[in-house]
């Protein structure tokens, strides 16, 4: 039995789901759901949602793969363009288990705080290595606005807060 992705319609994970239970034979459903603090209106509120929106992972015999295909609410099992299934390693799966809190949840709380004029470091993306200087945050406190030094010229660019850290 191998770990393969399923791409489903928007809502139809629990219909796909009840689908899949009419199989014969043994599978495994993993859906990895993520945890995360808000700021809404100024006070932190907890927020839940699907790690990858309309994408599970299934563990089965690559034989029923056909009878997965076909059930109603599947879009398409990932693959490559000649219709190969990709199959998912078993240790990608075990790490986002492990990362998983006592209630079955990934927790993610971005609660960096910056300094205006702060140097940061750019950790991942096209710009990363690059410094960069701190202006603000925006409203959804997700993202940041910095300014970027690059050959003699600073530009000002809007980053997801969890791409930057600080300098040192």
């Amino acid at each position: 039995m191998n770990w393969y992705c399923i791409y489903y319609k928007p809502n139809c994970f629990k219909v796909v789901a009840i689908h899949l239970s009419r199989l014969n034979g043994e599978y495994e459903i993993y859906s990895p759901k993520l945890k995360y603090v808000k700021v809404i209106n100024g006070k932190k509120v907890e927020k839940y949602q699907d790690l990858f929106p309309c994408y599970f992972f299934l563990k089965i015999d690559e034989e029923k793969l056909s009878l997965v295909r076909f059930t109603r609410g599947v879009k398409k099992i990932l693959g490559n363009y000649k219709g190969d299934y990709s199959v998912i390693d078993e240790n990608f799966i075990d790490s986002l288990k492990s990362a998983e809190n006592e209630d079955g949840y990934i927790f993610f709380e971005n609660d960096k705080k910056f300094e205006k004029g702060e140097q940061l470091e750019i950790i991942d993306g096209p710009f990363k290595g690059l410094s960069a200087q701190y202006l603000y945050s925006l409203s959804s406190q997700e993202r940041v606005a910095i300014l970027l030094n690059v050959a003699n010229s600073s530009t000002k660019i809007i980053i997801d807060k969890h791409l930057v850290k600080p300098r040192g």
